[in-house]
């Protein structure tokens, strides 16, 4: 009788130990479980952010300090060198600029140069090719203020709301192949495109529907 007690006792014993086993096996996997989630929702956090400061749009036209140093950079590529631009613009866009630069060695030579806001850098491209009859007068670089494209933009920005279906600027030109030098852009609306012209110091000369 004793011996039967003894062996259900001992069935009794496993039994709990295993059942106590088995639950705590449970309760760790789902803590296992819960903390990797967590780990995964930071982790994914992070790469959300990460991802959304990568893909953020780039504005070039927005940042003035920025434009300077653009034309600084610029400046440094070629030391002890008094750089000109070639006519008739500069083309300031969202995510590069543009311009047609005299070989300072050799000014018989004109060659575009293109600063790309991904690569934050200035790079030499495609030769442009000079006739006799098509020979402009170049202008020398600091004769330019690239910060005065922000201020344009500014203005320009301030104005688009008035237009229906007005669509972003995409591109502000220095003009200097004519005697008054400006800056200029179009506005594209749904309805009309209206045309903002500012002087040298980016001062507003008119704006007007086309």
């Amino acid at each position: 009788m004793l011996f039967s007690l003894s062996f259900v006792s001992c069935d009794f014993v496993s039994q709990a130990y295993n059942e106590t086993f088995s639950l705590e096996k449970e309760v760790d996997s789902t803590i296992d479980s819960t903390q990797s989630n967590h780990s995964k929702m930071d982790d994914d956090s992070v790469q959300s952010g990460f991802d959304k400061k990568i893909t953020e749009p780039t504005n070039l036209l927005n940042n003035k300090e920025g434009l300077l140093d653009i034309q600084q950079k610029l400046v440094e590529m070629f030391p002890d060198k008094s750089l000109k631009i070639y006519p008739p613009h500069i083309y300031f866009g969202k995510e590069r600029i543009r311009l047609q630069l005299v070989n300072p060695a050799d000014e018989g030579e004109v060659d575009w140069y293109f600063y790309h806001a991904k690569t934050g850098l200035w790079e030499k491209e495609d030769p442009v090719k000079i006739t006799r009859h098509s020979k402009r007068e170049p202008i020398l670089l600091s004769e330019v203020d690239f910060g005065t494209a922000n201020n344009v933009y500014l203005q320009v920005k301030e104005k688009t709301p008035s237009i229906e279906g007005a669509k972003p600027i995409s591109t502000i030109y220095f003009s200097f192949n004519i005697p008054q030098w400006n800056w200029n852009t179009t506005i594209y609306g749904s309805r009309s495109d209206y045309t903002f012209r500012a002087d040298k110091s980016g001062k507003e000369i008119f704006f007007k529907q086309r």
